[in-house]
């Protein structure tokens, strides 16, 4: 009877829902310069086996850069799914960015959940041209 009650509770923990993984680490340099690429990497989990992952895709909106991850959880809520965590990585590249500030949006849309959203600050500096500044005028911008 013991040993039965033990599986129940064991069977119990492996079904039972527990907290949601998705987006756990963002990675990029949030200040590049002129004309270089923006690498963002993303690293998540899906939280059990009831998940999958779709796809993912990138659109530059005018100083917004929004890298789109897409999850679904096709099946019924009360379905009994095994909680392992299913790993993902995304690695989008932003190529050529202009000089300015952009929003880097990183958009996980996950139904039947809320999607998960997730802002960060990039500043693309610009390049001094030495040809047609004099030296003095360079050196002034560092003091």
């Amino acid at each position: 009877m013991i040993r039965f009650a033990l599986l129940v509770v064991v069977v119990l923990l492996l079904f039972a829902g527990f907290a949601q993984a998705f987006i756990e680490e963002v990675h990029f340099n949030p200040a590049i310069m002129e004309g270089d690429d923006l690498d963002v990497l993303v690293w998540g989990g899906l939280p059990d086996s009831c998940w999958e992952f779709l796809d993912w895709t990138t659109n530059d909106y005018n100083q917004k850069l929004v890298v789109n991850i897409s999850t679904i959880m096709p099946y019924p809520p009360e379905t009994l799914c095994l909680q392992v965590v299913t790993p993902y990585e995304v690695a989008a590249v932003f190529p050529s960015l202009s000089e300015g500030i952009y929003t880097l949006r990183i958009y996980e849309n996950r139904p039947p959940e809320e999607p998960n959203i997730l802002d960060f600050t990039v500043e693309v500096m610009g390049t001094v041209s030495a040809d047609s500044e004099t030296w003095d005028s360079i050196k002034s911008l560092f003091r």
